[in-house]
């Protein structure tokens, strides 16, 4: 090959790449764009006190947490290792979320709400607000009734959201499925650099969500010779909606004693709702 040819080959491949990035960059952007203008509203803001009491006393700590909203009934989907309630916080003492209120869009003020049920092997938590009268009349959220597989190697992004003294900016994060497990349960690996914030809904890269992420920590009799155990996974839609659904219902089972005037201790009636598939 001659020299000219060389360079016009070489010039013809600069200029290839200097008009297809900002192509692709544009559709990144525009793809970005509507996923943070589709899932952002759906996420919530949760403002509670977390009474922690261990070996060195009782304290109070004013927290603050994003949640997602999964129901236009007012019902949120939290991390619980976020909330308080992970099974974590138990090999340390005591933990109980309080004086819940959730912050929905520009709200400052909060609207009340009370902790449902919880799920210690799943490391999820569902509140509700107390009275569906005060949620706005254009309240969002995410559907996960419809199941969406995904598979190895499929492109997957989530939306998670900056501290508040960032304004708590929505940030798009993307990667792919990078594996599956099955035990303890069945569940998606995240791989590709994407960086999932428990209790953050996961989305195909068509925008049907595909579920949600969950922080997983064995027990402690497991981790025994074990080292870097931990990982924040997702959990398909599918077992989602039967997690909620036993969460749901042991709720209602617990309302149901309570009207009888049967008190259940809340720890109890908490670990009802988890069960292994």
């Amino acid at each position: 090959m001659s020299m000219l040819s060389t360079t016009m080959l070489t010039t013809a491949m600069l200029f290839s790449s200097a008009v297809a990035t900002p192509t692709d960059s544009n559709a990144a952007g525009s793809e970005y764009k509507t996923m943070i203008d589709t899932a952002s509203p759906c996420l919530i803001t949760v403002k509670f006190v977390l009474k922690f009491q261990g070996p060195q006393g009782t304290r109070d700590f004013e927290r603050e947490i994003t949640a997602t909203m999964i129901d236009k009934s007012g019902l949120v989907l939290c991390s619980g290792v976020q909330l308080g309630t992970s099974k974590l916080f138990r090999r340390m003492g005591t933990a109980t979320p309080t004086d819940m209120k959730i912050l929905i869009g520009d709200d400052t003020v909060g609207i009340d709400a009370e902790l449902l049920a919880t799920d210690g092997e799943l490391d999820l938590a569902w509140i509700r607000v107390k009275d569906a009268k005060t949620l706005p009349a254009t309240v969002k959220f995410v559907d996960f009734t419809k199941p969406q597989s995904a598979s190895l190697g499929d492109r997957v992004l989530s939306v998670n959201r900056m501290e508040k003294f960032f304004d708590r900016a929505p940030v798009v994060t993307e990667g792919r499925i990078a594996g599956s497990t099955r035990k303890p349960r069945e569940m998606l690996v995240p791989g590709g650099g994407i960086d999932l914030e428990p209790g953050m809904p996961v989305f195909a890269a068509n925008g049907t969500v595909i579920g949600v992420a969950v922080f997983q920590s064995p027990d402690a009799e497991d981790m025994e010779g074990a080292r870097g155990s931990n990982a924040t996974l997702i959990l398909p839609t599918e077992q989602l909606n039967k997690a909620t659904k036993r969460a749901l219902a042991a709720a209602a089972e617990e309302m149901e004693e309570e009207d009888d005037g049967i008190t259940t201790p809340k720890a109890e009636t908490k670990e009802d709702a988890s069960e292994d598939e």
